[in-house]
């Protein structure tokens, strides 16, 4: 099923699809944003590497 049809669905038959609330389900998505925000800001940031590259003169 799609990810829009899911959304369009109405809380019982939400509940019976997911086996979850759907307030529930929202509190998880919640948890794991933070969760996957936190993991990507920690260690080295990337640094961006420009090459000059000069014209050709021969």
């Amino acid at each position: 099923m799609k990810f829009e049809t899911v959304k369009q669905l109405d809380d019982k038959k939400f509940h019976r699809l997911s086996g979850v609330k759907r307030s529930t389900c929202n509190k998880m998505v919640l948890i794991l944003d933070l969760s996957n925000r936190e993991k990507s800001s920690r260690g080295k940031k990337k640094q961006v590497k420009y090459r000059k590259y000069a014209p050709n003169d021969s």
